[in-house]
């Protein structure tokens, strides 16, 4: 029997598949080294325990990340929006 951790990486790497199978029927890529991903949850979760891959390769954890600007957090905060004004 799996844990519930190690049941939604498989759930995870199987969507990623998906994802990468249809980028590649669509001529689209993606770039792994420029790809990070931020797990939004109110409980507190480790990237370290997630290990997300594209075609052998891992995808890098983040607690935040930059999008247009606008600075995302795990909580969905505006902490660190708030702190630049």
């Amino acid at each position: 029997m799996q844990s519930d951790n190690n049941l939604e990486k498989t759930s995870i790497n199987c969507e990623m598949t998906k994802v990468i199978d249809w980028l590649n029927s669509n001529k689209l890529s993606l770039n792994i080294s420029k790809t990070k991903y931020t797990l939004i949850t109110n409980k507190h979760v480790s990237t370290d325990s997630f290990e997300i891959n594209v075609n052998c390769n891992r995808i890098e954890g983040t607690w935040d990340y930059n999008y247009l600007g606008v600075i995302v957090d795990e909580k969905l905060t505006w902490k660190e929006n708030s702190k630049r004004l």
